[in-house]
């Protein structure tokens, strides 16, 4: 039972490290509040990494090459997102991540890009390109913040997830609608339920042209309902695995977008950085706020 448990977690698998900087790396995921996170810490050999549970990434401190390229090897066949990283120069290697810090100090590196910055992108994108389609006089510009969470301000949230087989992705919404309601002039005549219901519907069309552009690479998935929640919630996803998220501000309208995209099962790396984005909505799927 305890083994089974087990395989309904994410892991960063470690090799080569004493006790005393495994335990910093523990210290970390715990002031993090990383709760989905354990560490495996064993030998790297073909055996370890085909271990029936979900790898975050490997780091390597030795200087037995064969580790390496064994962990390598096994990296081609992993999820997407699955990096290698050895204190080792082996330059010729482009796909070896340099440890070149404490494993305390990479960390935080390490979760701020695990999710591929295609999918960055794409998440940039569908919001970036939503938002004045609903709300055509504000001028959004979101920049990527390499924090867990937002220090804008806010008084409204707003979750919303997108399921496929193998795949969960998720998006919450933080804004200030007193700000929102001096920045623009449409929403500065319209009632707070009417300005929440326009954001509502933003969650919604944002992850339909995820989910559109995703279908490109077979990726099916199905929206679920916006959710309002209060200025305290932090939204619990249903998997128990570790989510990896982009956070996306505009400090300027005092809006914060954060997505949340598993793929423990996902492959084809290289067949996602095809993708080319567009919005994919037509005139129908549009819905009238005003």
């Amino acid at each position: 039972m305890v083994e089974k448990a087990l395989k309904y977690k994410s892991y960063i698998l470690v090799s080569g490290f004493d006790e005393s900087e495994i335990k910093e790396v523990r210290n970390y995921l715990d002031a993090e509040s990383l709760k989905s996170v354990g560490i495996k810490s064993q030998t790297i050999n073909k055996s370890a990494l085909e271990q029936d549970v979900h790898f975050l990434g490997c780091f390597i401190k030795s200087s037995d090459v064969d580790e390496i390229l064994t962990a390598l090897e096994s990296a081609k066949k992993m999820a997407l997102g699955f990096n290698v990283f050895s204190d080792l120069p082996l330059v010729d290697i482009q796909t070896l991540k340099s440890l070149n810090s404490p494993l305390k100090e990479v960390l935080p590196v390490f979760f701020s890009d695990l999710l591929p910055k295609k999918l960055k992108d794409l998440c940039s994108f569908a919001v970036s390109s939503i938002i004045p389609n609903l709300i055509p006089d504000i001028e959004i510009d979101f920049q990527e913040s390499k924090a867990s969470t937002s220090n804008i301000a806010f008084n409204i949230q707003l979750h919303c997830e997108t399921v496929a087989k193998n795949f969960v992705g998720a998006m919450t919404l933080r804004a200030d609608i007193n700000l929102l309601r001096k920045k623009s002039e449409i929403l500065s005549t319209i009632s707070d339920e009417d300005i929440m219901d326009c954001l509502a519907e933003v969650t919604n069309q944002t992850l339909g042209v995820i989910n559109y552009n995703l279908k490109k690479i077979n990726i099916d998935a199905r929206i679920g309902l916006p959710t309002i929640l209060n200025s305290t919630t932090e939204y619990n996803m249903r998997s128990s695995f570790y989510l990896p998220i982009c956070v996306l501000n505009d400090a300027n309208y005092g809006v914060s977008t954060k997505f949340y995209i598993l793929y423990p099962f996902m492959k084809g790396n290289d067949l996602l950085e095809t993708i080319e984005f567009d919005v994919g909505l037509t005139q129908e799927c549009e819905v009238e706020i005003f």
